[in-house]
C-alpha cells in the first residue's frame, strides 16, 4: 500500500500523471514501517541537507543510511530489499 501511495504522489491522475518527487510520502510511509529506523536516517539526512545544500545528495545518503540502519537494526528482511529496488 505504501508503494501505491507514493506512486500516486509521484503520477497524479488528476495532474496529468505529474506530480511531486514523493521523498515526503516515502518518510511518512517509512515512519509507519520502521519509526526508529527513519528518525535515525532522517536526522543523517538533514545533516547532509546542512552540510552541502542539495536535496537530492541528503535524501539519497538519508535512503542509504536508513537501508543500513535497518539491516544492522535486523528488521524485516522485505523491508529492507524494498529499499534496496
Amino acid at each position: 500500500m505504501g508503494f501505491a501511495v507514493v506512486i500516486g504522489h509521484n503520477w497524479s491522475m488528476f495532474l496529468g500523471f505529474q506530480g511531486g518527487q514523493g521523498m515526503a510520502t516515502m518518510v511518512g510511509v517509512l515512519l509507519v514501517l520502521a519509526p526508529f529506523s527513519t528518525m535515525a536516517a532522517l536526522f543523517v539526512g538533514i545533516i547532509t541537507f546542512l552540510v552541502t545544500q542539495h536535496w537530492d545528495i541528503s535524501c539519497g545518503i538519508g535512503l542509504a543510511i536508513i537501508t543500513i540502519i535497518c539491516w544492522f537494526w535486523g528488521q524485516d528482511q522485505s523491508l529492507t530489499s524494498i529499499l534496496f529496488y
